[in-house]
């Protein structure tokens, strides 16, 4: 699978910093096209759960005040 861009100028996987976000969070300076879908849907999963969270807890504390 081909990549979509290189960023590898920016932060290239061999530099410490590149092979430490390689390590913790699966970086890569190349990604393809399945990566970046799967990391969008995953922070547009995670950040819905949140509003839907926060909604819930605001809910919560004005019934409390009450």
């Amino acid at each position: 699978i081909d990549p979509v861009f290189n960023i590898s100028s920016i932060l290239d996987n061999a530099i410490l910093v590149g092979s430490f976000l390689r390590t913790l969070f699966g970086y890569t300076s190349k990604p393809t096209i399945l990566e970046i879908i799967s990391y969008a849907s995953y922070m547009i999963f995670i950040l819905s759960l949140q509003r839907i969270t926060d909604r819930i807890m605001l809910r919560r504390a004005t019934l409390n005040v009450k």
